[in-house]
């Protein structure tokens, strides 16, 4: 938005008068014109607001025509006028010649009263605005603009009020035949349902000008602004109020009270209308405000005038609220409920993954709609909807592609679709509707094929399943398998798959190895059967074994360090527990019980239900229902962990999900249909 200046006529017009009688000597008088400066109003150009001329009637009882003046100058003189009684006009004109400004005043001279002032105050006729808002049309779906306009300083007109809704990036608003004066500018853009952006403007109208601005809302830049205003008092000398509290690109805590104030030098609190507002939305008024920020980036307006007209000068802050508990530690940023995020359908039977460009993909299997979210401000933007023709028992991005594997819950069935960015949609890989196999269903995790040891990463993926049509003696028990399969053919895409020669009871958590991208885990939760499922030269390889425990919960793998041993630990019961294994093409088979240990300072009873390890393997974090919490620890490079903390959520959580960068968990909830999106400082 580019930035302009006003030279408001607000002045104070001094005229000295030199009158004439048989007893008294002529008396002279000088007209005094003062100009002030007031940066942060939004006015027509430079020019329209700056006096150039004036012109100066002067009338009275003891003239037979009125004396009319024109002048450049800012003093001036009046010879030869008889004692008495005189009104003096004043009109300011700008250099189009179009009146701007105006005053009058009554006035009695004599031989000890020869000077006169003529306060300008009364802005004259009725100007124009046309102002453009535009935005990043990437970060704002189905958008809209709300606009307020209100008049100051007591001005006798309704608030103008209207939605825009945007067909681009951007909306114009303008309105035509405004009563000059000093106005308020409220923008709020909306994603949706979803406020995302505002903005507060102080605006001043001229007669015969437009006031035609270009305002961008910057949905994740701080932009340089101002934190002083100057405002004109009422014997038209600019005096600056200062913003204190806050600096401009300030980074503050988010969730945490904050207090800014504005201090009013060359002022009484009395004389000044002062309001507050934070993305566009106000707050309060008077010197002092006391704001609590969600995580995010932010802009605060404050306005503020005299009773003046013409007087209204305005200031904006940016400035982010951050998350800054410890490094690591996931801490929430806000609760996603569906009547408050425009298109999007939740229940208590859904699915999600990150995809991956980190956009979030949400399947509501009870609308059978699957939903491509970004993360905006702390909460859920809509950016692409597609109906299925299924519910779905899992989903599972392959990591490192664009490529998502549906599992049908009604027809046994894995399809593969290509995810496409750039549309936030999903469509059919291959022409027999992206199916890869008949009977690969009920699949438990789904992984790309990367890391130091793997072949062609971008072709070929991992695939776990429990398959439904290896029942045991017709019992519950079933034959857990992999297949390796390259998404890229249409045809004769499955290159290997094997079955496992021992039983599962379907109850099972599986966990990847980030290290080495082609190996995971898998362990039956009921009977301590233990798998470890790897990629080698195209095949599928594996070896297992049997740990002995309690009740384990959920697993998860961690780092190898300089072992070149395969590491994981298991939640069992209260305590963690951990184990390594060799590969067989390396060190040998076999998992062993590790002596390691970690106090799990959350407490007891905790039920942990999910383990997670982000990306980087540098945090391990712990989803437990017992106590409606989710853990963090700090993972070393040899895999032992050290506690970072915990935090409160607001129900009983079911499952996570980190996204790629490690800055965003979403989790969802027992029972419910909602969501929570924690955020995660992830640097020191």
């Amino acid at each position: 938005m580019r930035k302009t200046k006003l030279l408001a006529a607000l002045a104070a017009l001094c005229l000295l008068f030199y009158a004439v009688s048989c007893q008294e000597p002529q008396q002279t008088a000088d007209l005094k014109v003062t100009l002030s400066d007031n940066p942060r109003t939004l006015v027509p150009r430079p020019s329209d607001f700056k006096v150039t001329s004036y012109n100066i009637v002067c009338s009275g009882e003891n003239l037979e025509n009125p004396v009319r003046l024109t002048t450049t100058r800012t003093s001036c003189v009046i010879q030869g006028l008889p004692i008495g009684t005189y009104t003096i006009e004043a009109t300011g004109l700008n250099d189009s010649n179009s009146e701007i400004v105006r005053g009058s005043t009554q006035f009695s001279l004599s031989q000890n009263n020869t000077s006169a002032v003529v306060v300008l105050s009364q802005l004259i006729g009725n100007g124009n605005l046309d102002i453009d808002f535009s935005w990043d049309g990437n970060l704002a779906d189905d958008a809209k603009v709300r606009v307020t306009l209100t008049a100051q300083d007591g001005q006798d007109i309704d608030p103008v009020e209207e939605t825009i809704p945007a067909e681009g990036s951007s909306v114009n608003f303008s309105r035509q035949g405004l009563p000059a004066g000093s106005y308020m500018l409220v923008a709020e853009l909306y994603s949706g349902a979803t406020k995302i952006a505002g903005c507060v403007e102080a605006v001043r109208i001229g007669n015969n000008a437009t006031v035609d601005e270009e305002i961008t809302f910057n949905l994740d830049e701080l932009t340089t602004g101002a934190g002083e205003i100057v405002i004109d008092n009422q014997s038209g000398t600019p005096v600056s109020c200062q913003v204190e509290g806050l600096e401009d690109g300030q980074v503050v805590q988010a969730q945490e009270m904050l207090e800014v104030s504005l201090d009013v030098k060359g002022f009484s609190e009395e004389e000044l209308d002062i309001s507050w507002h934070l993305d566009g939305s106000y707050l309060s008024s008077g010197t002092v405000v006391e704001i609590t920020p969600q995580p995010g980036q932010h802009r605060l307006d404050v306005i503020a005038s005299t009773g003046k007209k013409g007087s209204t000068g305005s200031t904006s802050i940016k400035f982010e609220a951050a998350l800054m508990g410890a490094p690591g530690l996931p801490v929430t940023g806000s609760q996603i409920i569906e009547s408050e995020v425009s298109r999007l359908s939740l229940s208590d039977d859904m699915v999600m993954d990150f995809a991956s460009d980190g956009s979030l993909i949400i399947v509501d299997n009870e609308s059978k709609t699957l939903h491509v979210c970004d993360i905006l401000r702390n909460t859920l933007r809509v950016s692409g909807t597609q109906k299925l023709d299924h519910p779905i028992d899992s989903l599972a991005p392959v990591s490192g592609t664009d490529y998502v594997v549906l599992n049908y819950e009604d027809t046994m069935e894995t399809v593969v679709y290509s995810y496409n960015p750039n549309t936030k949609l999903l469509q059919s890989l291959h022409s027999n509707n992206g199916s890869i196999v008949q009977g690969v269903a009920n699949v438990v995790d789904f992984y790309g094929i990367g890391g130091k040891n793997a072949f062609n990463p971008e072709s070929f993926a991992l695939l776990a399943a429990i398959s439904p049509d290896a029942a045991v003696g017709g019992g519950s028990m079933k034959i857990a398998s992999i297949t390796i399969y390259d998404p890229s053919k249409s045809e004769d895409n499955i290159l290997s798959r094997a079955n496992l020669n021992q039983n599962f009871s379907g109850t099972i958590d599986i966990a990847s190895i980030p290290y080495y991208g082609n190996d995971f885990i898998l362990i039956d939760k009921e009977t301590g059967n233990v798998m470890l499922w790897y990629a080698y030269e195209g095949k599928a390889r594996q070896q297992y074994g049997t740990i002995d425990f309690s009740d384990v919960t959920a697993v998860s793998a961690l780092p190898s360090g300089l072992s070149n041993r395969l590491r994981f630990v298991v939640a069992d019961g209260d305590d963690f527990r951990f184990f390594e294994a060799g590969r067989e093409d390396k060190m040998g088979s076999g998992f062993r019980e590790t002596k390691d240990s970690v106090d799990r300072k959350e407490g007891s009873g905790l039920e942990t239900v999910k383990l997670l390890l982000s990306r980087d393997e540098r945090y391990l974090y712990a989803l437990n229902q017992g106590n409606n919490t989710v853990s963090a620890y700090n993972v070393s490079s040899s895999g032992i962990l050290s506690y970072i903390g915990s935090s409160e959520l607001p129900f009983c959580p079911a499952d996570a999900i980190l996204s790629p960068d490690g800055n965003h968990m979403i989790i969802e909830g027992t029972g419910n249909s909602e969501l929570v999106i924690m955020r995660i400082k992830t640097t020191e």
